[in-house]
């Protein structure tokens, strides 16, 4: 066979847009069409959480992140580095709406325990309390519920359509919040006793940046999905 010929054929296959075989496709004009989202999401998460190289997803049982940045307000800097996070297979996807009208996507889920382990630098105050710091951290959020959405634009390519995500943002309660932070023994101060006793206050500060971080790894996933799997494939119709 030609050379040039293979390597035409071998691009064409890289770019097609396959629907994997552990999703459904759903229809359109189904009035449970957010329903059969639902249950192909979670039929396909127990396969899609331990990474798929042909769409992009890296492995996510557990998920490294190399780099967190945290800002609160501009009265703390940190960074969270080599951060392990486990949890994410898990995940009890309960709801979501697809708005076809509107491109957007809503995600309600539920995250169990939710663990990131990791090193941290940090200097700035946090509940009044002034810290500054560097060491080994382990926090851990447990019952994480979660309100994800996504707004999109629709691209052409090669007479297929796709989903472009355009923004997205994340927020969640939580019932409880477990941390660690070691190399804090010196400041005269049980600073981890602090964290534990304020824990709700400390959540709804660092809140944002949480939620930021975790959404940012759901919209790496979906925009990582939908450059391989155009509407035409997500839909029967």
């Amino acid at each position: 066979m030609n050379s040039v010929l293979v390597i035409i054929l071998i691009l064409a296959i890289a770019n097609c847009a396959n629907l994997p075989s552990y999703f459904s496709q759903c229809s359109k004009t189904d009035a449970n069409l957010n329903d059969c989202l639902l249950a192909n999401t979670k039929t396909a998460w127990p396969t899609m959480v331990n990474g798929d190289s042909v769409y992009h997803i890296q492995p996510m049982n557990p998920l490294r992140v190399p780099f967190i940045h945290v800002d609160i307000d501009g009265n703390l800097q940190g960074n969270l580095s080599n951060t392990v996070i486990d949890g994410m297979q898990d995940v009890d996807f309960q709801e979501i709406k697809l708005d076809l009208a509107k491109n957007r996507l809503d995600l309600t889920f539920l995250i169990p325990r939710l663990t990131f382990i990791g090193d941290y630098e940090v200097d700035g105050r946090l509940l009044l309390v002034p810290i500054k710091g560097s060491g080994p951290a382990n926090i851990t959020f447990i019952n994480m519920l979660t309100n994800y959405f996504l707004e999109y634009d629709i691209k052409e390519k090669r007479t297929k359509q796709y989903i472009h995500v355009k923004n997205s943002a994340m927020k969640y309660t939580v019932t409880r919040v477990y941390s660690y932070f070691s190399g804090y023994e010196t400041l005269g101060i049980d600073f981890n006793k602090v964290l534990d006793e304020n824990w709700e206050a400390v959540n709804e500060e660092v809140g944002a940046n949480v939620g930021n971080a975790i959404g940012e790894i759901f919209t790496q996933i979906l925009q990582s999905f939908f450059k391989k799997v155009s509407l035409n494939e997500l839909f029967s119709d």
